[in-house]
């Protein structure tokens, strides 16, 4: 509820009830005001700071020697306590200016430089919720200089990387997704979805870039709104820039993600993964037991992986939205009786559309159904075809074929012979045997190994651990093609899912211990792998999301 208010030519105002009533603080020129997260009652505006509210001034930024504070914008962590990020400019009385980033631990009682810049730095922006993550703007005044641009610090502002080489004014993020970044350059409006990593052009700039602020929305950051000596003006925009189409990708950064649920607790939680690297690691929700997880994918064409959920009490289908680690929105699919014998079979986008799509399984009757999405919209309802030995289970939905629409895998339980369906929407193609093999032997998995766009199959023996990888050709058996990868007795060790983890185009194969808990990468390359092992999670009741 308290809430500081600094106009341009007066006093600082002070609220305490949200905005109901204010108290002029004592006078004070109003430079840039920032206020502690974690105690209101701690406010910098500018180089000085007060402890008790703003009503007592003191200083905080100490000038070089010979040298006075010009101006100073500072921004608190939103995750540790006492970390201070300040941009500095410092003047001579010869008007030799000195440009710096300085950090304190302290909440501002010392500082450090360590940033020096050829042009004046804007505004430090601390990312919500992402300890340690900062962005700094540096406008380019005149001829372009080499600290012009963007910059970026993920260990509290101790070292900074150069994430956009264009002149930057102004940087806004928001807590509904924080991966997501504004910039109000010199070129216009650039915006990256996952943090700084790539950008895209989103409009240009209203008028001279001389904004006061620049918001993004907090609660879907899907609008932007810039402030400028020419009036405010407003964007709104969508996740369809991002050119991701990774499967399992949650923040657009061309790499599968790990999405995890508790089957104790609901609580569900997300790990951005950079290869075996988990970039970060944050909980999403705690969603109701009765509330099972269906599977992964991108459901609304805005390359990032959304998540299907089904109540088993009622029966009622939903889907969430997600961005990253943060739920966007949710939305009802349908409603399919919970005794009606109806399961889904698998996710994937069977008609090309890059939006993913519900094969679903009668487990009475054998039937196969089709429904093709568009978001949470069901734009067709098909039969695909009825298998009335329920022997048969599909094992995957890859596309075998290389056409951009997912097939279908099928396996007999007692025979061991594998089937195969090359799909166009509903409608089967082709349809014939791929493969017999003897039942000790477990198709596990199915990803592109090799990068061929066609789908590649892991089998694991259940006798002697053995793992062969076979990479199909246009959804036919390469009998050349195929080789022993590994072999580990320990069957608690199971091929959990395959995603592309490092971005390489080929599908990796994440594996897990059923027993104790360990993570374990294969970095593919065709039918060789690099091994890295993840960190363990012990608790057993944590299941990684297909």
């Amino acid at each position: 509820d308290t809430l500081y208010v600094s106009p341009a030519t007066q006093s600082i105002f002070k609220s305490i009830d949200g905005g109901d009533s204010f108290t002029i603080l004592p006078k004070t020129v109003n430079v840039d005001l920032a206020i502690d997260p974690f105690n209101a009652d701690h406010v910098f505006n500018g180089a000085v700071h007060s402890l008790d509210g703003g009503f007592n001034w003191v200083e905080s930024i100490t000038p070089l020697e010979g040298f006075n504070i010009k101006t100073a914008s500072t921004t608190f962590d939103t995750v540790q306590p006492n970390v201070v990020v300040a941009s500095v400019i410092q003047i001579k009385s010869n008007s030799e200016e000195k440009y710096q980033v300085q950090r304190s631990t302290d909440g501002g009682a010392s500082w450090n430089i360590t940033l020096e810049l050829d042009t004046p730095p804007g505004k430090p922006v601390a990312v919500p919720g992402q300890s340690g993550h900062f962005y700094l703007p540096v406008p380019a005044y005149g001829l372009s200089k080499p600290t012009d641009g963007l910059f970026k610090s993920t260990d509290g502002g101790i070292s900074w990387t150069s994430v956009l080489n264009i002149g930057a004014t102004t940087v806004a993020v928001s807590a509904a997704a924080p991966e997501r970044v504004v910039a109000l350059t010199f070129n216009g409006l650039q915006i990256s979805y996952n943090g700084g990593a790539s950008w895209q052009f989103l409009t240009i700039a209203p008028g001279p870039t001389t904004p006061e602020q620049l918001l993004l929305d907090p609660y879907t950051a899907t609008t932007v709104l810039v402030a400028t000596s020419f009036g405010l003006y407003r964007y709104d925009f969508s996740n369809s820039d991002c050119t991701s189409r990774i499967h399992y990708d949650q923040n657009c950064d061309g790499k599968a993600d790990i999405l995890w649920r508790h089957q104790q607790t609901g609580l569900n939680w997300f790990y951005a993964m950079d290869g075996s690297n988990i970039i970060e690691s944050r909980a999403i929700n705690t969603v109701d037991l009765s509330w099972e997880t269906a599977g992964r994918g991108d459901f609304n064409d805005d390359g990032l992986s959304d998540l299907l959920w089904i109540n088993k009490d009622t029966g009622l289908v939903y889907l969430y939205y997600m961005e990253g680690g943060k739920f966007i929105s949710g939305k009802p699919v349908t409603t399919i009786a919970p005794d009606s014998g109806w399961q889904v079979a698998a996710i994937s986008d069977f008609n090309g559309d890059d939006k993913a799509d519900i094969l679903w399984r009668n487990n009475n009757d054998g039937r196969l159904w089709l429904y093709q999405m568009d978001g949470h919209s069901i734009s067709a309802s098909q039969h695909v075809t009825t298998i009335t030995d329920l022997n048969w289970t599909v094992i995957d939905a890859p596309d075998l074929n290389g056409d951009g629409k997912a097939d279908l895998l099928l396996r007999h339980a007692t025979t061991g012979l594998v089937w195969r369906y090359l799909m166009d929407g509903a409608i089967i193609t082709s349809s014939q045997k791929l493969i017999s093999v003897g039942l000790e032997w477990q198709l596990v998995i199915s990803g592109d190994f090799d990068g061929d766009k066609d789908a590649d199959i892991l089998w694991r023996n259940t006798q002697d651990g053995r793992n062969y990888v076979y990479l199909l050709d246009n959804g036919l058996i390469n009998w050349a093609q195929r080789g022993f990868i590994s072999q580990f007795a320990d069957q608690q060790w199971q091929a959990i899912l395959a995603g592309d983890f490092d971005g390489d185009g080929d599908d990796d194969i994440f594996w897990r211990h059923l027993g104790s808990g360990n993570n374990y990468l294969y970095l593919m390359d065709g039918l060789s792998f690099t091994g890295k092992a993840l960190p363990p999670v012990n608790d057993m009741n944590w299941k990684a999301i297909k």
